[in-house]
Protein backbone atom coordinates (compact mmCIF):
# COMPACT_ATOMS: atom_id res chain seq x y z
CA UNK A 1 0.00 0.00 0.00
CA UNK A 2 2.55 2.38 1.24
CA UNK A 3 4.66 2.26 -2.44
CA UNK A 4 1.00 2.50 -4.49
CA UNK A 5 0.70 5.48 -2.25
CA UNK A 6 4.40 6.98 -3.06
CA UNK A 7 3.78 6.29 -6.99
CA UNK A 8 0.35 8.18 -7.00
CA UNK A 9 2.34 10.85 -5.01
CA UNK A 10 4.36 10.91 -8.04
CA UNK A 11 1.97 10.97 -10.19
CA UNK A 12 0.07 13.55 -8.92
CA UNK A 13 3.36 15.45 -8.47
CA UNK A 14 4.05 15.23 -12.52
CA UNK A 15 0.11 15.68 -13.32
CA UNK A 16 0.40 19.22 -11.09
CA UNK A 17 3.56 20.38 -12.16
CA UNK A 18 4.83 20.21 -8.76
CA UNK A 19 7.55 18.06 -10.37
CA UNK A 20 9.93 19.11 -14.07
CA UNK A 21 9.39 16.72 -16.78
CA UNK A 22 12.25 14.41 -18.19
CA UNK A 23 15.59 16.12 -18.31
CA UNK A 24 15.42 16.31 -22.46
CA UNK A 25 11.94 18.07 -22.50
CA UNK A 26 13.58 21.48 -22.86
CA UNK A 27 16.31 19.86 -25.40
CA UNK A 28 13.56 18.39 -27.24
CA UNK A 29 11.28 21.49 -27.38
CA UNK A 30 14.44 23.55 -28.25
CA UNK A 31 14.72 21.21 -31.94
CA UNK A 32 10.76 21.26 -32.66
CA UNK A 33 11.26 25.60 -32.74
CA UNK A 34 14.35 24.92 -35.25
CA UNK A 35 12.34 22.59 -36.95
CA UNK A 36 9.43 24.90 -37.02
CA UNK A 37 10.97 27.98 -37.60
CA UNK A 38 14.72 28.19 -38.93
CA UNK A 39 14.41 28.57 -42.27
CA UNK A 40 17.39 26.62 -45.07
CA UNK A 41 18.36 26.68 -48.57
CA UNK A 42 19.70 23.50 -49.90
CA UNK A 43 20.30 21.84 -53.48
CA UNK A 44 20.75 18.48 -54.36
CA UNK A 45 20.32 15.99 -57.32
CA UNK A 46 20.60 12.52 -56.45
CA UNK A 47 22.82 12.89 -53.70
CA UNK A 48 23.02 10.02 -50.91
CA UNK A 49 21.37 11.04 -47.66
CA UNK A 50 24.06 10.98 -45.24
CA UNK A 51 25.49 13.44 -47.41
CA UNK A 52 22.28 15.70 -47.43
CA UNK A 53 21.10 15.34 -43.44
CA UNK A 54 25.05 15.96 -43.22
CA UNK A 55 24.47 19.74 -44.80
CA UNK A 56 21.68 19.97 -43.02
CA UNK A 57 22.70 19.22 -39.85
CA UNK A 58 25.80 21.86 -40.23
CA UNK A 59 22.78 24.46 -41.97
CA UNK A 60 20.84 24.37 -38.72
CA UNK A 61 23.36 23.28 -36.17
CA UNK A 62 21.55 20.24 -34.46
CA UNK A 63 22.19 16.95 -34.19
CA UNK A 64 20.84 15.22 -36.70
CA UNK A 65 21.11 10.83 -36.81
CA UNK A 66 20.16 8.18 -39.54
CA UNK A 67 18.34 5.42 -37.84
CA UNK A 68 19.74 2.58 -39.77
CA UNK A 69 17.03 0.00 -38.46
CA UNK A 70 14.88 1.49 -40.06
CA UNK A 71 16.13 3.39 -42.90
CA UNK A 72 18.46 0.59 -43.78
CA UNK A 73 21.15 1.51 -46.22
CA UNK A 74 21.20 5.39 -46.08
CA UNK A 75 23.92 5.73 -48.98
CA UNK A 76 21.09 4.22 -51.25
CA UNK A 77 18.74 7.02 -50.45
CA UNK A 78 19.49 9.74 -52.89
CA UNK A 79 16.95 12.56 -52.85
CA UNK A 80 16.77 15.38 -55.15
CA UNK A 81 15.86 18.75 -53.04
CA UNK A 82 15.88 22.12 -53.85
CA UNK A 83 14.84 23.99 -50.98
CA UNK A 84 15.53 28.21 -50.37
CA UNK A 85 13.83 29.70 -47.72
CA UNK A 86 11.88 26.71 -47.01
CA UNK A 87 11.69 25.85 -43.30
CA UNK A 88 13.69 22.75 -42.06
CA UNK A 89 10.12 20.57 -41.59
CA UNK A 90 9.66 21.49 -45.16
CA UNK A 91 12.90 20.98 -46.52
CA UNK A 92 12.86 17.35 -44.62
CA UNK A 93 9.25 16.66 -46.41
CA UNK A 94 10.90 17.18 -49.62
CA UNK A 95 14.32 15.63 -48.85
CA UNK A 96 12.08 12.13 -46.91
CA UNK A 97 8.88 12.12 -47.99
CA UNK A 98 9.39 10.60 -51.90
CA UNK A 99 11.68 7.77 -50.19
CA UNK A 100 8.83 6.63 -47.37
CA UNK A 101 11.05 8.04 -44.87
CA UNK A 102 9.82 10.25 -42.01
CA UNK A 103 11.75 12.21 -39.18
CA UNK A 104 11.19 12.34 -34.95
CA UNK A 105 12.67 14.24 -32.41
CA UNK A 106 14.08 12.08 -29.30
CA UNK A 107 15.82 13.80 -26.80
CA UNK A 108 16.68 17.10 -28.58
CA UNK A 109 18.09 14.81 -31.81
CA UNK A 110 16.58 15.04 -35.14
CA UNK A 111 16.08 11.22 -36.04
CA UNK A 112 15.58 10.29 -39.85
CA UNK A 113 13.77 7.43 -39.80
CA UNK A 114 10.86 5.05 -41.46
CA UNK A 115 7.28 6.43 -42.35
CA UNK A 116 6.27 2.97 -40.78
CA UNK A 117 8.31 3.89 -37.23
CA UNK A 118 7.08 7.48 -36.66
CA UNK A 119 3.48 6.03 -37.21
CA UNK A 120 3.49 2.85 -34.96
CA UNK A 121 5.42 5.67 -32.19
CA UNK A 122 2.36 7.65 -33.10
CA UNK A 123 -0.23 4.75 -32.53
CA UNK A 124 1.92 3.98 -29.62
CA UNK A 125 1.89 7.61 -27.75
CA UNK A 126 -1.96 7.64 -28.20
CA UNK A 127 -2.47 4.25 -26.68
CA UNK A 128 -0.18 5.47 -23.56
CA UNK A 129 -2.09 8.73 -23.49
CA UNK A 130 -4.96 7.02 -23.58
CA UNK A 131 -4.23 4.52 -20.77
CA UNK A 132 -2.96 7.15 -18.70
CA UNK A 133 -6.44 9.11 -18.91
CA UNK A 134 -8.07 5.91 -17.77
CA UNK A 135 -5.53 5.87 -14.96
CA UNK A 136 -6.26 8.91 -13.72
CA UNK A 137 -9.84 8.76 -14.03
CA UNK A 138 -9.89 5.39 -12.06
CA UNK A 139 -7.88 7.71 -9.61
CA UNK A 140 -10.18 10.38 -9.35
CA UNK A 141 -13.29 8.24 -8.74
CA UNK A 142 -11.60 5.54 -6.00
CA UNK A 143 -10.36 8.82 -4.22
CA UNK A 144 -13.52 10.17 -4.13
CA UNK A 145 -15.09 7.75 -2.24
CA UNK A 146 -15.88 7.89 1.44
CA UNK A 147 -14.15 6.02 3.90
CA UNK A 148 -14.43 5.84 8.12
CA UNK A 149 -11.53 7.08 9.16
CA UNK A 150 -10.82 7.49 13.14
CA UNK A 151 -14.51 8.25 13.26
CA UNK A 152 -15.11 10.62 10.63
CA UNK A 153 -16.35 9.97 6.73
CA UNK A 154 -13.58 10.83 4.48
CA UNK A 155 -12.56 10.69 1.21
CA UNK A 156 -9.94 8.39 0.22
CA UNK A 157 -8.02 11.07 -0.79
CA UNK A 158 -7.75 13.02 2.71
CA UNK A 159 -7.03 9.82 4.50
CA UNK A 160 -4.18 8.72 1.97
CA UNK A 161 -2.74 12.37 2.54
CA UNK A 162 -2.79 12.17 6.23
CA UNK A 163 -1.42 8.61 6.35
CA UNK A 164 1.46 9.83 3.56
CA UNK A 165 1.93 12.54 5.62
CA UNK A 166 2.36 10.88 9.13
CA UNK A 167 4.43 8.10 7.26
CA UNK A 168 6.91 10.90 5.31
CA UNK A 169 5.80 9.75 1.79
Amino acid sequence: FIEELAAMKEMSALLLGERTPEPNAEETAKTREVVKTARVNLDFRDVPLPDVISSLQEAIQLNVMIDRRWVGDPETVTPTVSAHGLTVEEALAQILDPHGLAWRIDRGVLVVTSREEVDQRAEMDALRAQDRRERQAAEAELFARPVSFGGDDLAIRHVAEMLGRDLGV
